[in-house]
């Protein structure tokens, strides 16, 4: 019996997960587009220097690629040469992301100016 009970309660887990997976990112969507003020957006949009817009829509790729390319490099010779590059681009866009959201450095203000860290 107990057996049963710990399938159960990893099919209830991998449904919890699964659910959670799902509707989180709409709900940080909607709490998003909630706190934005659309006026202001688009007045924002419509002040735009669309020359300056487009030069760093452009450049934006290739810096994350520089980015990229570089942790692969540093990977490649410190740890481990059969690091292929595709694994380390799809982990720097996915690092980059989650930076964005909850970056490394939060606290650090904190710290005491005198202190030795």
């Amino acid at each position: 019996m107990p057996a049963m009970s710990k399938i159960k309660s990893r099919k209830l887990l991998r449904l919890i997960r699964k659910t959670l997976y799902y509707l989180i990112p709409p709900a940080i969507l909607v709490y998003i587009f909630m706190k934005i003020d659309i006026n202001s957006f688009f007045t924002s949009l419509k002040n735009i220097e669309l020359k300056f817009f487009l030069l760093g829509l452009a450049f934006y790729p290739l810096i994350i690629c520089v980015g990229a390319y570089r942790w692969y490099y540093l990977k490649r010779r410190m740890i481990n040469p059969g690091i292929p590059l595709s694994f380390s681009m799809n982990n720097y866009w996915i690092g980059l992301s989650v930076g964005f959201l909850a970056p490394g450095s939060i606290g650090w203000d904190m710290l005491p100016e005198n202190s030795a860290a």
